[in-house]
């Protein structure tokens, strides 16, 4: 589906990083190490770059990040048992996007589904971002651009079959 407007703001931005998905229960605490390890730079400018959102509900904490995740997790106080981790690829709606906006997300996921590529959706107050698995990363671009999207930095090694 063509979108109706072209726009700057509604560029899709191509992640060079791998952004990894930490699930954890909602009924244990968030370990030392872990938060320590997250948050250690999240409040400098240095680290403009670096990608970390925390979502805690009564069922789970979601962790999404870019930073290179320790080999060995028990290091952060991470047990296999308690914590899945899954890695993607991130695709970002260029932005800022004015909240009166509607239809972005919905008009992005769909030749993703038709692809058949599952995403993990997030927002922020400026944008929206969707997450692919790593595995259908070159897919989940194609079938943007078949689309008409603007993709840019598609060179990345991560988004090539």
């Amino acid at each position: 589906m063509p979108l109706p407007f072209d726009t700057p703001q509604l560029h899709l931005h191509l992640s060079n990083n791998v952004h990894n998905l930490l699930r954890l229960p909602a009924n244990e605490d968030v370990p030392t190490p872990l938060r320590n390890w997250l948050t250690r730079d999240l409040w400098t400018t240095s680290t403009a770059d670096t990608f970390v959102s925390i979502t805690r509900t009564q069922h789970e904490i979601s962790i999404v990040t870019d930073l290179s995740l320790p080999t060995d997790m028990t290091d952060l106080g991470v047990s296999a048992e308690t914590c899945t981790v899954s890695a993607f690829a991130s695709i970002k709606v260029q932005g800022p996007l004015a909240h009166h906006l509607t239809g972005i997300l919905s008009a992005m996921t769909i030749p993703l589904k038709n692809a058949q590529v599952p995403i993990f959706a997030l927002s922020t107050s400026d944008t929206d971002y969707v997450l692919v698995p790593l595995t259908k990363a070159s897919e989940a671009k194609k079938a943007l651009t078949d689309d008409g999207w603007t993709v840019i930095n598609s060179e990345s090694e991560l988004w090539k079959a």
